[in-house]
């Protein structure tokens, strides 16, 4: 609905700021630490896609507040499911998961729709003049475009379990780094040094959070592998204390 508002380049570079949404979230909700690593690269990957992308177009703030709206929604929704995965053990479970949180947005969007669409599309030649081969075709294509949207939730919300919220929304602006540079093989669009430079400023950035998450992967892993070495030399001392042994068995 936005982008009967502003440009797709404008959307694109105000989406962006998903990531920083889901960042501060997700420090808020407490399944992610503050850490100025962290934080450079996902101020890093907004401001690269905002250059990626920047063009001469008019500005709408209805359009940039509902893009807005949008991201901060987008953020917090993905921060609130890993935190439920947190908090409760069965949501670790995708379709546990997905079965907290699809009946509220399924309500919400339903409203959002019949507030919106409800009355144009009674009074569209659709209903008073279609066919029954079109009607089927419609709830056809309808069910297999929900069929897809659920397949992609349990993907995403998969990811956010084996990765975390923040990381998937650094795969997302990935998707947005795939789409420019398609534009530019299969469109021919053109790119100055600004775009061009914006692209670079993007990879480079999630280059440095992919380092940040392996480091921050082997550190938690050692720190692992130290509590496990404690622990069983704790138990070897205990067991020699008290003369537990594989000869005691017998006793």
């Amino acid at each position: 609905m936005a982008l009967m508002y502003v440009t797709l380049t404008l959307y694109t570079i105000v989406k962006s700021s998903v990531l920083i949404w889901t960042f501060f979230f997700g420090v808020v909700l407490g399944i992610e630490t503050f850490r100025w690593t962290t934080f450079s690269s996902v101020v890093g990957i907004c401001f690269g896609l905002a250059l990626a992308v920047a063009a001469s177009t008019d500005v709408s703030m209805i359009g940039i507040v509902m893009v807005l709206g949008a991201s901060g929604m987008s953020g917090i929704r993905w921060a609130m499911t890993q935190k439920l995965m947190v908090d409760d053990e069965q949501s670790t479970n995708i379709f546990v998961n997905v079965y907290r949180f699809i009946p509220s947005s399924a309500v919400s969007m339903l409203v959002v729709a019949c507030i919106i669409d409800a009355k144009p599309f009674v009074e569209s030649e659709f209903v008073h003049e279609a066919s029954v081969v079109d009607m089927l075709t419609f709830l056809i294509f309808s069910c297999a475009g929900g069929g897809i949207a659920f397949v992609l939730i349990t993907t995403e919300v998969q990811l956010v379990g084996l990765l975390s919220s923040l990381s998937l929304g650094v795969l997302g602006q990935v998707k947005e780094v795939i789409q420019i540079v398609l534009a530019m093989i299969v469109f021919h669009d053109r790119l100055n040094f600004i775009n061009f430079s914006g692209i670079v400023i993007a990879m480079v950035a999630i280059g440095f959070y992919k380092k940040f998450k392996s480091d921050e992967m082997t550190e938690h892993e050692v720190a692992y592998q130290s509590i496990k070495q404690v622990e069983m030399d704790l138990n070897g001392v205990f067991d020699n204390e008290f003369g537990l042994d594989d000869s005691d068995d017998g006793l």
